[in-house]
C-alpha cells in the first residue's frame, strides 16, 4: 500500500484557504503569511489532510500497473503539488505533477511506444511522424 500521513503544510494551507477546515480556534487563522498552514492549522487540518493525500492512491496504482511505479508517482505528486491540483507560477504548471508545456514534451518523448500510442490522440498523424528516434 502507498498510503501516507505526511504533514504537508502547503496542502493544509490550501485546504484552510478553501474553507474546508475549521480553524476558528487558531489565533492566526491557521495560516502563515506565505499561505502555508501554521502549527495550529496543520493540527486542525490533519484528518482531512491524510484523507486528501491518499484519495488518488487507487488511480496511481492503476496507472502503475501499466508501467510507472506507484510509489514514484505518489512521490512526484507529493513533491510537486502536495496533492493540490491547480495552475501555479510562471511558466504555468498544471495538475498534481505540475507539468509544463516542456514537461509534456518530455513525457511524450521518453518512450517511443508511449509516444506512438498517445500522440495521434492529440495531433494529426503527419505531425506525430515528424519525430526522429535515436537508438
Amino acid at each position: 500500500m502507498i498510503a501516507t500521513e505526511a504533514p504537508y503544510y502547503y496542502l493544509a494551507g490550501r485546504l484552510i484557504s478553501g474553507g474546508l477546515i475549521d480553524v476558528s480556534e487558531c489565533a492566526s487563522g491557521g495560516l502563515l503569511p506565505n499561505g502555508y498552514a501554521d502549527v495550529c492549522g496543520l493540527e486542525k487540518a490533519n484528518p482531512l489532510l491524510t484523507e486528501w493525500q491518499n484519495q488518488f492512491d487507487n488511480s496511481i496504482i492503476e496507472v502503475a500497473k501499466k508501467q510507472i511505479p506507484a510509489q514514484l508517482l505518489k512521490n512526484l505528486f507529493a513533491q510537486e503539488s502536495q496533492f493540490w491540483p491547480g495552475v501555479f507560477r510562471v511558466p504555468l504548471e498544471f495538475g498534481l505533477g505540475q507539468i509544463t508545456d516542456n514537461g509534456a514534451d518530455s513525457v511524450l518523448l521518453w518512450n517511443e511506444s508511449f509516444y506512438n500510442q498517445f500522440c495521434p490522440l492529440v495531433f494529426a498523424q503527419e505531425t506525430c511522424d515528424k519525430v526522429t528516434w535515436f537508438e
